[in-house]
């Protein structure tokens, strides 16, 4: 009996790993790299991308960065997309924090510098990312990202 149940958890294992778009990379698989960057303008944030298409259970790494030329501090409000993600590993200088599915609200940089974090988006969906100019909260700019 218990090697039926063994073959038939190895089986269904097999057949969920084959789902194209569903399985997770295998080995040293590096996630495809999306680079954000923020600088301040006149009317609030300005960021280098607008918006962001993922393929859900694809693995990515967001980069977001404020510019050595901004002196402006800018929130990421990331609260609805990580949810809907199973977040790996989160790198802030030069540190890095494996969080294996845990969860964060923001990420705010007070100056120029940035943060990487990688995941796996689990959820289709469109997610608005407002990013907000901490000195004026009416100051912001949303950043788009679908899951499909």
């Amino acid at each position: 009996m218990k090697h039926r149940i063994a073959a038939g958890l190895l089986a269904l294992a097999v057949t969920m790993g084959a789902r194209p778009g569903l399985a997770q990379p295998a080995g040293w698989t590096p996630p495809e790299d999306i680079v954000i960057e923020a600088t301040g303008g006149a009317d609030g944030p300005v960021l280098s991308v607008k918006s962001v298409t993922l393929e859900r259970g694809g693995y990515y790494r967001f980069d977001i960065g404020c510019t050595e030329d901004s002196d402006a501090a800018f929130s990421f409000g990331l609260q609805d997309f990580v949810a809907d993600t199973h977040l790996r590993v989160l790198t802030a200088g030069g540190m890095e924090v494996y969080l294996q599915g845990m969860s964060f609200r923001k990420i705010q940089c007070d100056g120029p510098g940035g943060i990487r974090f990688s995941f796996y988006p689990m959820r289709k969906g469109i997610y608005e990312i407002p990013v907000t100019d901490q000195a004026d909260e009416t100051r912001r700019t949303i950043l788009t990202v679908t899951v499909q």
